[in-house]
């Protein structure tokens, strides 16, 4: 019993900032759903109180000083744009406006939102506040604390840098996290409130760059050849004689990208499509290529909802490519690989050559609209500012036409300059201070000093305790409440307050990000996360898989104190059967197999897969999540209250990667005795995951390094060969022999 006090009080700790009371004080203004829409109406009646006289419904001092602290005043609502002054003391100190009247604000289900936004003078965002909403997503599913909690991230932003929204944890600079379950939703909000936020900062005059950059706001609806006449998007057309006259007078039509779009027709233009030749006869191949991050590009050729969602939040200094193509020959000559550089493109700029890879590659099955051509292959290729791009300078797209063989081939060229009107020029505002060539995570490290120094901290004491586990083991009640003490620790600040729940996402990105060779950026920009795989990597030497998931674990502290609690109430215990384990172990491998083949073929689809892992629910957000993630979370921590780590030992794809990982163990650091196994089974009966084989070696696989094997090993009124020794007064044999390799186990 002495563990239940010590378990009930962390429990308290962790949920009592979500309890209802308390969500719904975390912010006075937090909307609540209308009474019922009238008919017609394009959002509900404003939320806020206006003020008469400002020329705005929304309108409010009080909406004002709610994102402007110290804001005593505001102005009327100006005509162009249409944003409000706000005043602190007779000082101008910014403009508050809503997305709606500057920019398109449409949620996933194509009805109107209204997000009032704060803009500093300096380019930095005081706030931004969700005034009104008809998102059936969020009326009926989202607790109503969930989108205020959204809105308040975009505090102290600044508009000129990306943002992106994160669909799992925010972990990432520039990044901040969605809303659970209306994530399309989330990445629509943010970007209505960027895009509305840049467009009146260039209406006021507020720096926005240093350098000539590329235009992402300004947005001209034109028609597809209009695009081409104007040489907006760049257009190559290869002949049969053209490749000919290169040498290439059998070109390779193997992979021919004829048709690849026919699934997409407009009903009433399938029979005229129908009989019309897809090309002239003599084409060989048609291309035409465009920066898709330029609005009148991008949005003309993909749509706003496409836009929004694959091209912006990205880096203004990316460079995003649409190419399609009309014609029998293709540009991926090699559609069997899903990974790689395209073998046939390549972008030339100032002397330097850029890969297209297929790692940053979006496939697309048509455009929309009826101005465009069916085209044979479409995609977006994306080209990071990492790698030495320039969006803004000249670049030229070779092409390879290879023959049948693959053995001769001829590269053409298409030139691309950007036209004038897409480039903004350095405002002449005063400049501001910024580090530009610090690396990105440089910053996220900053901004955790005071929990990386705590991670650090508590990583060093555990060390101790692995260090001294010897002596810890002979004073079992110490051990137990280190041990406890510790667990409750990672539990409540590790998991539920600095979010350090290492997760299955995390290996995924990992993997894909050595895969793609995108850089140390991903991999360092969670510095909690960083700190806790390279403390795990070392201990795969030493101790194997066990140290994080039996010390270091939220998800599974969470469960061991349940487990804990369960057993000082005495509900009784139900413990499967060594052969039943040996069933039940390898089901998390396949999990793991699952969505590692997953990643490769779809990174969302095993995101979406990856739920199987309740620590999302159960730590990141804990438990603040539709019902359907909570009873799923829930129904795994009952079952561990019966059967201890239930979750843990047979299902979590993170235990059993780190189980792989811990193959690297070059010792045992477990004692054990020449009698253990034969004739003694004390410590098989009695370790609690069934992690040591009858024969008595320790399956350091499973192990979670709990050390109560190691207690039984080293009490003489309990370890059955101790106790026979001191009953004949004879001085036991301690001298410990390794594990025997798991290889040796026997059923």
């Amino acid at each position: 019993m002495r563990a239940l006090p010590i378990v009930c009080a962390l429990l308290v700790a962790g949920l009592i900032p979500r309890l209802p009371g308390a969500a719904a004080q975390a912010d006075d203004s937090t909307p609540t759903k209308a009474e019922g829409y009238a008919e017609g109406e394009a959002y509900p009646v404003p939320l806020e109180a206006f003020t008469p006289g400002l020329g705005a419904d929304w309108l409010s001092v009080e909406l004002a000083q709610k994102l402007f602290t110290d804001a005593d005043a505001v102005e009327p609502l100006e005509s162009e744009p249409p944003v409000a002054p706000v005043f602190a003391g007779g000082v101008l100190q910014g403009y508050v406006f809503v997305t709606r009247d500057i920019t398109e604000s449409l949620g996933f289900s194509s009805l109107e939102f209204l997000i009032a936004v704060g803009l500093r003078l300096d380019g930095t965002l005081a706030g931004a506040r969700v005034v009104a909403h008809r998102e059936p997503i969020i009326d009926l599913i989202m607790l109503q604390d969930l989108v205020p909690r959204f809105a308040r991230q975009y505090v102290d932003v600044d508009i000129r840098a990306p943002l992106r929204v994160q669909l799992t944890q925010s972990s990432e600079p520039g990044s901040i996290d969605g809303i659970s379950s209306a994530t399309i939703s989330a990445v629509l909000f943010n970007e209505a409130i960027l895009r509305a936020a840049r467009i009146v900062a260039r209406a006021k005059g507020i720096r926005l760059h240093d350098q000539p950059v590329l235009d992402i706001v300004t947005f001209n609806p034109m028609r597809f050849d209009a695009l081409v006449d104007q040489d907006t998007i760049g257009r190559l057309r290869i002949s049969k004689d053209a490749a000919a006259a290169a040498g290439i007078a059998e070109p390779d039509l193997s992979a021919s990208g004829k048709g690849a779009a026919d699934l997409y027709v407009y009903a009433n233009e399938r029979e005229s499509r129908a009989a019309t030749p897809p090309f002239p006869e003599d084409l060989l191949l048609d291309i035409y290529a465009g920066p898709a991050m330029t609005p009148t590009v991008g949005r003309n050729l993909l749509g706003n909802t496409w836009h929004d969602l694959f091209v912006s939040g990205r880096n203004p200094n990316d460079l995003m490519l649409c190419i399609m193509t009309i014609g029998p020959y293709s540009i991926d000559g090699e559609r069997h690989l899903s990974s790689g550089p395209f073998r046939r493109l390549r972008l030339l700029q100032a002397g330097q050559t850029f890969e297209l890879s297929k790692d940053r590659y979006r496939y697309l099955g048509f455009l929309h609209g009826t101005d465009k051509p069916d085209f044979g292959e479409i995609g977006l290729y994306w080209i990071p500012a990492e790698t030495g791009i320039d969006p803004v300078k000249p670049w030229t797209l070779e092409v390879l036409v290879e023959d049948q063989e693959g053995t001769n081939g001829a590269w053409f060229r298409l030139d691309y300059m950007l036209d004038d009107q897409f480039v903004l020029l350095p405002t002449n505002t005063e400049v501001l201070a910024a580090d530009h060539d610090a690396p990105v995570w440089v910053a996220a490290w900053d901004a955790q000093r005071v929990n990386i120094a705590i991670l650090v901290t508590s990583l060093v004491v555990l060390s101790g305790i692995l260090a001294v586990h010897g002596r810890l083991s002979r004073r079992p009640v110490l051990l137990q409440w280190v041990r406890l003490g510790f667990l409750g620790f990672v539990l409540v600040w590790m998991g539920w307050y600095a979010g350090a729940q290492v997760t299955i996402l995390n290996i995924l990105t990992w993997l894909q990000s050595a895969v793609s060779q995108t850089g140390l950026a991903v991999l360092l920009s969670d510095p909690l996360i960083v700190l806790l795989a390279v403390f795990v990597l070392v201990t795969f030497f030493l101790f194997g898989r066990g140290i994080y998931c039996g010390w270091l674990c939220p998800f599974g502290a969470l469960q061991e104190l349940l487990g804990k609690a369960a057993q000082a109430l005495r509900i009784r215990q139900f413990v499967p059967s060594y052969r039943a384990h040996q069933w039940l172990w390898p089901v998390k491998y396949v999990v793991l197999a699952v969505l590692v083949a997953l990643s490769f073929h779809d990174m969302d689809l095993a995101g979406t897969a990856s739920e199987v892992e309740p620590f999302k629910t159960a730590i990141s957000l804990r438990f603040d999540r539709a019902w359907p993630f909570v009873l799923y979370a829930g129904g795994l921590l009952v079952a561990g209250v019966f059967i201890e780590r239930f979750f843990c030992r047979f299902l979590c794809p993170l235990g059993a990667a780190l189980a792989i990982g811990g193959k690297l163990r070059i010792r045992n650091p477990l004692k054990r005795r020449e009698e253990c196994g034969t004739p003694c089974q004390l410590c098989a009966r009695r370790c609690p995951i069934n992690a040591i084989a009858p024969s008595g070696a320790i399956r350091m696989d499973e192990c979670f390094y709990c050390l109560d094997c190691q207690v039984i090993y080293h009490d003489e009124h309990v370890c059955p060969p101790l106790v026979r020794a001191r009953r004949r007064q004879v001085a036991p044999d301690l001298t410990a022999r390794p594990t025997p390799a798991v290889a040796a186990v026997k059923d």
